[in-house]
């Protein structure tokens, strides 16, 4: 799994570069599979610098919910009837999100 060190560390252990960028076995979202220049002619989606970098502050916050969420920890007091509706619709939001990329990631691999 690309990143997989990283995830298990919590930080960037091989950070790609401008020189050794990661390629993704995604497509590459500007040409769509042939290759051009932003993807260095691997048709792949290509990263130049550790993709948690990439991820806006609200998206970490997002991404944090939804685990806490999983292990049963809500953020606020109280059920879940209870908790700031932004928070829910943003683990629900979460939660769908992971669910598709891991069917698309699925269907891809087989």
């Amino acid at each position: 799994m690309i990143c997989g060190a990283c995830v298990d560390a919590g930080r960037c252990i091989d950070a790609p570069t401008v020189n050794t960028p990661t390629h993704f076995p995604r497509q590459c979202p500007e040409c769509h599979g042939p290759g051009c220049s932003t993807c260095s002619g691997t048709g792949q989606l290509t990263v130049r610098q550790c993709p948690i970098s990439l991820i806006d502050a609200e998206t970490h916050r997002f991404m944090r919910l939804a685990r806490m969420a999983e292990r049963g920890v809500l953020p606020g007091p109280g059920s879940l009837g209870e908790q700031n509706e932004y928070d829910v619709h943003a683990i629900e939001y979460t939660w769908g999100s992971l669910s598709r990329a891991r069917a698309e990631k699925a269907e891809s691999d087989e």
